[in-house]
This record gives C-alpha cells, structure tokens and sequence, in this order.
C-alpha cells in the first residue's frame, strides 16, 4: 500500500501583473487628461477640483486594493500633516472621513481578492468594546447630536487605528511608516523654522 498525500489546491491571488498593467496605466493616465481637459472651462467653479480629486481618489483606491500598505502611508501623511484642517481653512472639504472610508473599502477588496483574512487582536478588540461604552453613554447625554458627533470621530479614529494595523502586515513597512511621520514631523518643524 502505498502513501499517498493530497495536496490542497489553492487558489493563488490576483496579482497586479495578471491584468494588463500596461493597459491600465494608459487608461488612467486618458482619463485624468481626458478630466483635466473637460474642467478646463470651469475654472470659477470648484467642480473641476472635485473631478480631479474624484479621479486621484479612484486611482488611489486601485493602488490600495494592490498593495494596502500605501493606504496606511496615505492616512499617516494626511494625519500627520494636518491636510484637512489646511483644506477646511482654505474653503476646500475635508478629506479625513472621506479617505479613512476609501482606504477601509480598499482594504476590504485587497483582503477578499488575496483571500487573507486577519482577525483582530487584543487591542482593537479594547477598541471596539471603549466605543461601545460610548455608543451606550450617548442613550443618557444631555445633548445627544454633539454625543454622536463625538462617537462618530471615535469611529473614524478607530478605523484609522484598525487600517493601519492590519495593513502593515510587515515589519519593513512598519518601518516604512515610522519614517513616514519622522519625515512629515521633520518637514512641518523646519517648515514652522523657516516662518519664524
């Protein structure tokens, strides 16, 4: 009788090379062009910056979807920098909610494309339990629309905290984004140096 072992098939993820890169890059590459020409005419107007931003935002999200570690870089020099408060004070949107909700869709899609999936560990699972007590505190506040406006900035930061997490699955890109914020800090103090 002979020893015979079965060997799982598994299925190997989409890898970027799989779909044609080069194709794709020229179609991105027309489309920008395609949306820098057509906002030509609306100059007075912010929806030429809204389709712009629109369009970085999908191609951002192509990237993610790849490679998730470029949305936790995203979310650190965003953050770090304070680049909503500076677009919010310049009359453009804030972009925090809105990134923080494109880089969880992204991470999502990278997850059920490469079919790994990570549970959450000891911390995030604090996390989740700390915004519960405050999902329950909100049923007694006084004021309740400026308690779930505080619960949903809890949510927003916890989901920062759980993207970056399960996104920097590497000690090199842990790495990677600790240099991030030593480089933004850098910037920003000889920045704040240089105005004084």
């Amino acid at each position: 009788m002979t020893n015979q072992t079965s060997t799982a098939q598994y299925k190997t993820p989409i890898s970027f090379l799989d779909i044609s890169s080069g194709l794709i890059i020229s179609a991105v590459i027309g489309l920008t062009a395609l949306l820098l020409f057509a906002t030509l005419g609306y100059r007075d107007t912010k929806l030429g910056l809204y389709i712009i931003g629109g369009a970085l935002a999908a191609a951002l999200a192509f990237a993610i979807a790849f490679r998730p570690q470029l949305g936790a870089y995203t979310l650190i020099l965003v953050i770090f920098s304070n680049l909503s408060a500076i677009f919010t004070n310049n009359g453009l949107p804030s972009i925090n909610k809105p990134l923080v909700a494109l880089v969880l869709v992204s991470l999502i899609a990278n997850r059920v494309l490469e079919r790994k999936f990570r549970g959450f560990g000891y911390g995030e699972w604090l996390m989740v339990a700390y915004l519960g007590v405050w999902i329950l505190s909100a049923f007694v506040a006084k004021d309740r629309n400026a308690a779930m406006e505080m619960i949903l900035d809890l949510a927003k930061d916890i989901i920062i905290v759980a993207c970056i997490v399960q996104s920097l699955d590497q000690l090199d890109h842990w790495k990677s984004a600790i240099w991030l914020i030593i480089g933004v800090a850098t910037f920003l103090a000889l920045l704040g140096d240089y105005q004084a």
